[in-house]
Formats: C-alpha cells, structure tokens, sequence
C-alpha cells in the first residue's frame, strides 16, 4: 500500500509490531510488580505468586528484549530480523502453550491465556 511517497511494508509493519509487542510485555510486568493484587488474575487456583514470578526473567529477556531488538532490526531492514523474529515467535508460542497447559491441569487461571494466545498468533 502507498500513502504519500510511502510503502508500508509487512517488514515496516512486522517491525512495528514487534516493538508494540516488547513494549506491552513490558508493561504488563511493570503492572504486575506495581500493583501484586492483580497478579492473582494470571495465576490458576492454587498456583502461588513465585510460579507466576518464574516467568519474569524469560519474558523480560526472550519477550521484551528480543521483540523490541526484532522490531528495530526489522525496521532497519537487517539480515537478523528474521532469525530474531522467529526465535521471539517460538518463545512466545512456548509461553503461551505453557500458559494452556498450566491453566487446563490446575483448572482456572485463563486469564492468562487469554492475554498471551493473541501475541502468539499475531507473532507467529
């Protein structure tokens, strides 16, 4: 598509929705360590807050680092995007098949599930 001189690019828009992607991984880490009651919305009954706090390192490295280093090399058109992207996509559909697993044998906690199957989808 052109608009004005411009092509929007399934690079341009891959780049910014990697960058869009690490920036709300992000944010929502920043909500749960600001306010921890709202933490008890992505846990399943009986799971306690360290195994939803287990995830923060892999998401903060794998999830927010390397969607936003993805999203830049994407957008600078580097022969990296892609490999980057691809490994993002793989740990997000990891996490995310983590989450249903997780979700499906302690019975509750879809919440999560529901915030990470989108970023899969769309990531992959």
């Amino acid at each position: 598509m052109r608009t004005a001189n411009r092509s929007f690019s399934r690079t341009r828009f891959a780049g910014f929705y990697f960058l869009f992607q690490g920036l709300l991984v992000g944010a929502w880490w920043i909500l749960l360590w600001a306010l921890p009651e709202s933490r008890a919305d992505f846990r399943p009954p009986g799971a306690s807050e360290v195994e939803l706090l287990a995830f923060a390192a892999p998401d903060l490295f794998l999830l927010v680092l390397g969607s936003v280093a993805a999203g830049g090399l994407a957008l600078t058109q580097s022969s990296w995007a892609m490999p980057l992207g691809w490994l993002v996509a793989g740990a997000m559909d990891y996490a995310t098949l983590y989450c249903i697993a997780w979700a499906a044998l302690r019975g509750g906690g879809w919440v999560s599930v529901v915030a990470m199957a989108p970023a899969a989808l769309l990531s992959t």
